[in-house]
């Protein structure tokens, strides 16, 4: 085998393992709801690493809904590692969007009271954005 060929089989191997990594063990996370306490302005969900590598989160940004309505916005920027087959809890300080929270009390008023509260963002996971969408 040439050097060349050598070379190109570590370029080709390094490339499968970060795809690895980045897609296969980032999509293989649960993101499941563990509630919302209006009261401290937060919200809190469960990651799950069902694999057996441990997967970083980089990032998650979202909104929360309340039907169609888009109330509040979440973020979370300090990165964590979720270890192999664990879940751990990201709470999420509520900024709300009052111009939504408006619309949505003359949508309760105009149609009837509904809570359907749903989380829609996107995570950072190694590297790939993966789309979440919990309801409560």
């Amino acid at each position: 085998m040439s050097g060349k060929n050598a070379f190109l089989y570590l370029g080709v191997a390094a490339a499968a393992y970060y795809v690895y990594k980045t897609y296969i063990l980032g999509a293989g996370l649960n993101f499941v709801p563990l509630g919302a306490d209006l009261q401290s302005g937060t919200v809190a969900i469960g990651v799950q690493n069902p694999t057996n590598t441990p997967v970083t989160l980089l990032s998650f940004v979202g909104t929360v809904y309340n039907g169609n309505t888009g109330i509040a916005n979440v973020s979370n920027f300090q990165g964590i590692t979720i270890q192999p087959n664990a879940q751990t809890t990201l709470q999420f300080k509520i900024t709300p969007n009052y111009a939504g929270i408006a619309a949505n009390i003359i949508d309760q008023i105009n149609n009837g009271v509904s809570v359907a509260v749903t989380l829609k963002g996107v995570a950072n996971v190694g590297g790939a954005s993966l789309p979440i969408n919990i309801t409560f």
